[in-house]
C-alpha cells in the first residue's frame, strides 16, 4: 500500500484486503473494496494504491489516484506485466 499512511495504519486497510483473501474474497475484489471504503468514508481526497497477491499468487491492484503503474512477474509468465491499476473514484 502507498497513499496517506494514517488512514492506512489507523484503519488497519492491509489487515482488512488479508481478512477478505482469508474469507474467499479473490486479491482484486478485496484491494477494490478497500478504496471503495476509503472513498466512503472522507470527503476529502486520500490517496491510496492498494496491490496483493493471494495464496495462489493472484495479483488484485487498484488505485483511487492517477499515474500509479505496477510490474509483476509469476513464473508461469514468460515476461513481466507492466499495468495500471483500475481506477476507483
Amino acid at each position: 500500500m502507498t497513499g496517506h499512511g494514517e488512514v492506512i495504519m489507523t484503519h488497519l486497510l492491509g489487515k482488512r484486503v488479508c481478512d477478505a483473501m482469508e474469507k474467499g474474497v479473490e486479491a482484486q475484489e478485496a484491494v477494490e473494496s478497500v478504496i471503495k471504503f476509503v472513498n466512503r468514508e472522507y470527503k476529502r481526497k486520500v490517496v491510496l494504491a492498494v496491490i496483493a497477491l493471494d495464496k495462489d499468487g493472484n495479483v488484485g491492484a487498484a488505485r483511487n489516484v492517477d499515474l500509479t503503474p505496477h510490474a509483476f512477474l509469476s513464473s508461469h509468465m514468460k515476461c513481466a506485466r507492466v499495468n495500471f491499476a483500475p481506477l476507483i473514484r
